[in-house]
């Protein structure tokens, strides 16, 4: 048995000022592929309030591991008499996934 990593594609989120942004990564196995582990990287991310990871699942049932990161954007800044917004963020993220082969069988 072999264990090695299988990526998405880089995925690109952005987000306005005050806004909530969810961004949903998922990777389907193959047959023979068997799940390990997961984990979401952050690659960049930029002018964001706050965000939350979460911990990246397994569903046997339709073979895919998917995960999510939510984004809060900055608060608006009082200026003068209006609430300025200091710019929308935007962040780069890719799902890791460990799996498990038979050396020598191809997924």
């Amino acid at each position: 048995m072999v264990d090695r990593s299988k990526r998405t594609d880089v995925a690109y989120v952005d987000w306005g000022c005050e806004e909530t942004k969810v961004k949903d990564l998922a990777l389907a196995l193959s047959s023979g592929e068997e799940f390990v582990a997961a984990k979401i990287d952050r690659i960049e991310i930029d002018k964001a309030k706050s965000f939350v990871v979460s911990e990246p699942t397994y569903n046997p049932a339709t073979r895919t591991v998917s995960g999510s990161v939510t984004f809060v954007g900055l608060d608006r800044v009082p200026v003068l008499m209006f609430r300025d917004c200091p710019g929308g963020g935007h962040a780069r993220l890719q799902l890791t996934v460990t799996i498990r082969t038979v050396e020598g069988v191809s997924p």
